[in-house]
């Protein structure tokens, strides 16, 4: 838009020719040569510019925000990720084994006597209740590959 608003300072050339019939008699050709000069002392086409040289710097700042929302978004979603990581890695390699190990026990001890029906429920409530982190965990590290696949607009490896 900018160097077709200067372009339109600039001077038109034009040049045609044509061939005329007068009366009977053929085979009159003409040329003809045009200067069309622009008259910048108006200032019609000066506004032109700046108003395109403004859109311009318009859309450049435009584009740099857009850039920097993503470049945050980018880094958001990456911390996310290794957030989610990091808590599914812990509920995979601890709590999980750990939970089985409380259920393992707590299911040997209720069998033995050695512990009533109310603490028995208590260790399968730590169990699910662990289970269900872990599932959240998956959730939010799934989640989170799904968001940087989208802001980089491809897969993850």
């Amino acid at each position: 838009m900018l160097s077709l608003s200067k372009g339109e300072l600039l001077p038109n050339l034009s040049l045609s020719y044509y061939n005329q019939k007068l009366g009977t008699e053929t085979g009159f050709w003409g040329m003809e040569l045009g200067l069309g000069i622009p008259f910048w002392f108006w200032g019609a086409q000066s506004g032109n510019i700046r108003a395109s040289d403004y859109e311009l710097q318009i859309a450049s700042n435009e584009e740099t925000i857009f850039r920097k929302e993503i470049e945050n978004d980018l880094n958001r979603s990456y911390v996310d990720y290794t957030n989610s990581l990091r808590q599914l890695k812990f509920f995979s390699e601890e709590a999980i084994i750990e939970t089985e190990e409380i259920f393992r026990q707590a299911k040997i001890s209720y069998e033995q006597g050695e512990i009533g029906f109310f603490e028995y429920l208590q260790s399968l409530n730590i169990v699910y209740d662990t289970r269900v982190q872990f599932l959240n965990a998956t959730y939010s590290y799934n989640q989170s590959i799904i968001n940087l696949e989208k802001i980089t607009a491809g897969d993850l490896k």
